[in-house]
């Protein structure tokens, strides 16, 4: 059997093919199967990336928010390592399979927890979180802007935000749009996920954008390709650009 589609790849989906014009309803669909794309190595290299990033803070009884949590998987890898976790997302389908997941955690305490939520108007007070994770899910917003300054504005003073965005420099991104282009016609684009994915940043740019809400840049890598280490370097080729800043 094929794997299931995934942003990373162009592998075949899973369940019928549908023209989806929502990027909710689009992610709604594949709540079923985005689980599964942790198992594969496109994935995989998702949570490696965000291990490098937090390194060795100890996240132990402090608050964070994952904005975006699709099934919940980053968000259950944060609860792990001790932190108290509340994910959202706009798909409830993506809430509802995150909820199930959580049940194995056997989480008495109610430090995770997963809720139905507009990213550009957070149900959270002022400064709640000592850390915000957001992974690859700004550049399915309209208005950017609106989102992070919702996430700067219920991260406290010295919180972290470590957020995951597509690479603008990336030449697998810039082929996967050139795919796209040609494939958009036939009636059925691959892959799919461009038609909702439309922005991509540079370093210099995405960092004066935290800048702008207040965040201070501390550590930037590029991730998503198998290519030799030092490649990474010149982020040609990994289609993510991961950013760690603090408030």
């Amino acid at each position: 059997m094929e794997s299931p589609w995934h942003p990373d790849g162009a592998n075949a989906p899973l369940f019928k093919e549908k023209r989806i014009s929502d990027p909710i309803a689009f992610h709604d669909q594949l709540a079923l199967v985005w689980e599964a794309n942790y198992r594969t190595k496109a994935f995989l290299s998702r949570i490696d990336a965000f291990e490098r990033a937090l390194g060795e803070r100890d996240v132990r009884g402090t608050r964070w928010l994952d904005a975006g949590c699709g099934s919940g998987t980053l968000t259950r890898w944060l609860f792990q390592r001790g932190a108290r976790v509340v994910g959202v997302d706009g798909a409830p389908e993506m809430v509802r399979t995150a909820e199930a997941a959580r049940q194995s955690q056997a989480d008495e305490g109610g430090d995770l927890q997963f809720q139905v939520a507009n990213l550009e108007d957070l149900p959270f007070p002022d400064g709640s979180f000592d850390g915000v994770l957001c992974s690859s899910v700004l550049e399915y917003a309209t208005e950017p802007k609106s989102w992070l300054n919702e996430i700067a504005r219920v991260t406290k003073p010295g919180g972290i935000l470590m957020i995951s965005v597509p690479n603008a420099r990336s030449l697998v991104r810039l082929g996967l749009r050139a795919v796209f282009c040609l494939t958009r016609w036939t009636g059925a684009p691959r892959p799919r996920y461009l038609a909702h994915s439309r922005l991509q940043y540079s370093v210099a740019g995405f960092s004066a954008l935290l800048q702008s809400h207040g965040y201070e840049p501390a550590y930037v890598a590029a991730f998503g390709s198998s290519v030799p280490s030092w490649l990474h370097e010149l982020r040609w080729f990994d289609g993510l650009l991961l950013f760690r800043a603090t408030k």
